[in-house]
């Protein structure tokens, strides 16, 4: 998610343009970069361990959300 600023993210070979309040998600296993603009990007990324979250809510045990 860009915090502020703008810039350019580049997923394989598709480049999107970003300004703030952008989110992304970029699938595990691609190749990214990130350009930032005039005035500077910043952002936040986060993600998890390969396999987690490929459940669907159905496969998923009691007490896995907090339930």
């Amino acid at each position: 998610m860009v915090v502020s600023g703008s810039g350019r993210l580049k997923i394989e070979d598709e480049i999107l343009e970003l300004s703030e309040l952008d989110a992304v998600r970029v699938p595990g296993g691609e190749m990214r970069g990130f350009e930032a603009g005039p005035k500077g990007l910043s952002f936040l990324a986060f993600g998890a361990p390969s396999g987690v979250g490929t459940e669907s809510d159905a496969d998923m045990e009691p007490g896995w959300w907090g339930d």
